[in-house]
């Protein structure tokens, strides 16, 4: 769970020979390297960067290689910006 603007994390663990090639999704769309979404450590990390609540959903990374493919997946929600909320706290 993560509040619009912040920033999430996710990732997936891999290991083995030969080389693992690591691609991640969100609802079944693959998810290329942008300003928004940034990979590290041979794309088995991803950052997904100031959240909006268009990023919830379900991400999965895809990791393969010429022994076979494995996934792993989870869903992600968004918590929106409440400006009566934050205004009924500096009232109280």
């Amino acid at each position: 769970m993560v509040r619009v603007g912040g920033n999430q994390g996710f990732e997936c663990q891999v290991g083995g020979s030969p080389p693992i090639s690591v691609r991640w999704f969100r609802d079944g769309a693959e998810i290329h390297q942008s300003a928004k979404h940034q990979t590290a450590f041979k794309d088995s990390a991803l950052e997904i960067r100031e959240v909006s609540e268009h990023d919830g959903g379900k991400y999965f990374c895809e990791a393969s290689s010429e022994a076979g493919t494995e996934s792993c997946s989870v869903e992600l929600e968004v918590i929106g910006w409440c400006p009566l909320c934050y205004r009924y706290i500096l009232l109280h």
